[in-house]
């Protein structure tokens, strides 16, 4: 109802001849499942409502505004009711729809409003946090800088990886990639740029597609740049066996295959889709994001799973051939990089477990993790690696290293450990690169095979002797 002595005006706008008011109201509708005669009474009930005499009892009554516009020509009507004002207002529908609660969202917003009418508030700060409730933000470069600096980072990491890969075409660089073939370098860079390439589904609207790229490619990628490395430290281990002979014959084939394995299980996130989560935060930008179906999420758990036996049994064997001496520079430079997946990996878990409200933190800690995980295992692997072995290899100190390592390999105290056991008991003699056979038990404790494996600086076969 106006009050006494009050006129009412449409809501100033930013240009002449425009304003805006919000248009709301009540809507009816009839159940499909009543009878035929209970449609036809409800359609003369709303017909009665909705009839231009009725209206006019509603606008003078109650002081609403009618729908109905025809009622608002009427000269006599007119004469009570202020019609220019109705006829004037360029009425927007209120965005009811795209809240869950459209009332909370409403209270927020007068509010914020009341803070800028009656408080300190600038007009600014005022528009920029009902901005923040009101619309769902993307992580863009067109909207924040932080993503454009990001979006830039990624793009010359791209480039970086591609120039950097280019080193083994050099001749004299060749020696250095002993341990990694042409064909492994090139699905290790595959592998690097797919994981690289993961951070860019974290630009623009959020969308059941990129939510399953970016797992299919984050996913690929792991593969792509672990399995090469798993494949040759097989095929290095210090005790000739089957596994290793049919890695070596197979390398490429059991590559693809694991690749292919890897790419047919993400395609499980196809019969249960990703699901779009928006985020409402309090006082902050509300943003969407990608959340698993239930299927996802145990598809998820166990590729979790399997990242983390790939990760563990690549340092054990690193541990086992730690000494080989064609790969002791390569396995030393390889530690390292392991030691840093390791805790790239958790990091990435913990931060993805937790649930965090602020928009920018979430997006660019994400691209932040893949940027340097796919960066710092390639330039380390085609660049920082060749510094090291080559400030490692002076001659003097290479010679040394070596010796050294032969004196651990010829040490006693693994021949006392292998001489306790009795003399009826079947033993093997392990032949190293120097010549002299090591006795041991061929059941012989874990531990005593696990040091003859570490301080092997060469392959070696196990004859057994009945």
């Amino acid at each position: 109802m106006l009050l006494p002595n009050y006129k009412e005006t449409p809501l100033p706008g930013r240009n002449r001849d425009v304003n805006g008011s919000c248009v709301g109201g009540f809507n009816i509708g009839i159940s499909k499942y009543v009878s035929e005669e209970s449609i036809n009474a409800v359609l003369e009930v709303i017909k009665f409502i909705a009839s231009e005499e009725e209206q006019k009892k509603l606008v003078s009554v109650f002081g609403v505004k009618s729908s109905v516009i025809n009622i608002y020509n009427d000269q006599e009507f007119c004469k009570y009711v202020d019609c220019d004002f109705v006829k004037n207002i360029q009425g927007i529908s209120r965005p009811s729809s795209n809240f869950d609660n459209y009332e909370l969202y409403s209270i927020k917003v007068i509010n914020i409003f009341n803070k800028f009418l009656y408080g300190n508030k600038l007009a600014k700060d005022t528009l920029t946090e009902i901005d923040n409730i009101t619309r769902i933000h993307i992580f863009s470069s067109k909207y924040f800088s932080e993503s454009l600096v990001l979006l830039i980072l990624l793009i010359l990491a791209f480039f970086m990886i591609v120039l950097s890969t280019q080193i083994i075409l050099i001749p004299k660089y060749k020696s250095y990639f002993q341990f990694m073939g042409f064909d492994i370098i090139i699905i290790y860079t595959l592998g690097s740029i797919l994981l690289l390439g993961t951070g860019c589904t974290y630009f623009g609207q959020v969308k059941e597609i990129k939510c399953f790229l970016r797992h299919l490619m984050l996913s690929l990628g792991f593969t792509m740049v672990f399995m090469p490395i798993l494949c040759n430290l097989i095929i290095n281990f210090p005790e000739q066996n089957k596994i290793s002979d049919f890695v070596k014959k197979r390398k490429i084939y059991v590559i693809l295959c694991t690749v292919a394995v890897s790419a047919s299980f993400n395609t499980l996130h196809l019969i249960s889709p990703f699901e779009i989560k928006t985020v409402e935060v309090e006082d902050g930008r509300n943003y969407n994001t990608c959340t698993f179906s239930h299927i996802g999420i145990f598809v998820s758990v166990i590729q979790r799973v399997v990242k983390g036996l790939f990760l563990l049994l690549i340092n054990i064997l690193i541990f086992l051939e730690w000494n080989v001496r064609e790969t002791v520079y390569e396995l030393r430079a390889l530690n390292i990089i392991m030691g840093m997946n390791w805790i790239l990996h958790l990091i990435y878990i913990i931060f993805n477990a937790t649930s965090i409200q602020n928009f920018l933190v979430s997006n660019m800690i994400n691209v932040v993790i893949l940027f340097i995980f796919s960066l710092s295992n390639h330039f380390y692997m085609f660049v920082i690696r060749i510094i090291f072995i080559r400030e490692s290899k002076s001659k003097g100190e290479e010679e040394k290293f070596i010796d050294k390592l032969l004196q651990l390999n010829n040490q006693p105290t693994i021949v006392n450990n292998s001489a306790v056991y009795s003399a009826n008991t079947p033993t093997s003699t392990i032949k190293s690169d120097t010549g002299t056979g090591i006795s041991v038990d061929s059941k012989g404790t874990y531990k005593n095979r696990i040091l003859n494996y570490h301080y092997s600086t060469r392959k070696f076969s196990t004859n057994s002797n009945e």
